[in-house]
């Protein structure tokens, strides 16, 4: 591909389904989806700094709309037309992803600090949600005509390329317990009660320095919750970050509503 040739460029930002699912409150689903869309947003901007044409996200007012924090919703792919080395402007696109990824976590590592995490623990939960991002890109020529062909270029070449993912070893800790939520990450955070069952054995991970044990704080962590740098990002961003955090339902709400509107038919007959 020449250096100045007019290419159709496409990357996806993940994980979706695993990353949104693995929560348990609608709090960790609303924060999951929000986060999604904002370092697909940080992608669009990025193309569009360096003059790239978008096809998706197709924003109206694209200053207005690709602002961080806007409330424009974007999916986790995006598409442009762009000219320059695609290898040159998905680096940039990554960059800027994982720029805004560190800014949002900035708030929750600020969380962790205030309560006294080690640097360790502090560096895993890092580690964590910067292992958490999946980037994948690809690219085709296109010359003005037939759009249709360098689109399924670059759709095939993309499904190709997620299917080859790269696994780097995981280093985990031996003796730490998992995340509550997904399974397989270490946790970095043990929310402890007054009826925690085991404390002697939490505090024992506590003074070995491998986890930060918080007293529980409802509704934002509960007693007996065993959270990795993922899963507190997701649980206090909800909080912290999320700029409609007081007007999430929670589990509770979502339950009762049938119910509520039944009784509302009922006294309406």
């Amino acid at each position: 591909m020449q250096v100045n040739s007019r290419f159709l460029f496409v990357c996806t930002i993940g994980p979706v389904q695993s990353f949104i699912a693995a929560a348990r409150t609608t709090r960790d689903l609303a924060f999951g989806s929000w986060l999604l869309s904002e370092l697909a947003k940080a992608a669009a901007r990025r193309l569009c700094a360096v003059d790239a044409e978008l096809v998706f996200p197709t924003p109206w007012r694209t200053d207005e709309d690709l602002k961080p924090g806007s409330d424009f919703n974007v999916g986790n792919k995006v598409m442009a037309l762009a000219k320059g080395k695609p290898e040159v402007i998905a680096e940039g696109v990554e960059g800027a992803v994982r720029g805004r990824l560190a800014e949002l976590y900035a708030s929750v590592e600020e969380f962790l600090r205030d309560r006294g995490a080690m640097e360790a623990i502090l560096q895993r939960a890092r580690e964590q949600v910067e292992d958490l991002l999946e980037f994948y890109w690809s690219a085709a020529v296109y010359d003005g005509n037939n759009y249709a062909v360098a689109r399924n270029l670059t759709e095939n070449a993309l499904s190709l390329r997620k299917n080859t993912r790269d696994f780097a070893p995981w280093m985990g800790m031996e003796g730490v317990p998992k995340s509550a939520l997904d399974g397989f990450r270490e946790a970095v955070v043990v929310v402890v009660g007054a009826q925690t069952h085991g404390l002697h054995r939490v505090r024992r991970y506590e003074d070995e320095g491998k986890v930060l044990v918080i007293n529980e704080d409802p509704p934002k962590l509960r007693e007996g919750e065993a959270l990795s740098g993922v899963d507190i990002f997701k649980r206090v961003g909800g909080y912290r970050v999320l700029p409609f955090a007081g007007n999430v339902p929670s589990t509770s709400d979502m339950a009762s509503k049938p119910f509520e509107e039944g009784l509302g038919r009922d006294k309406a007959d």
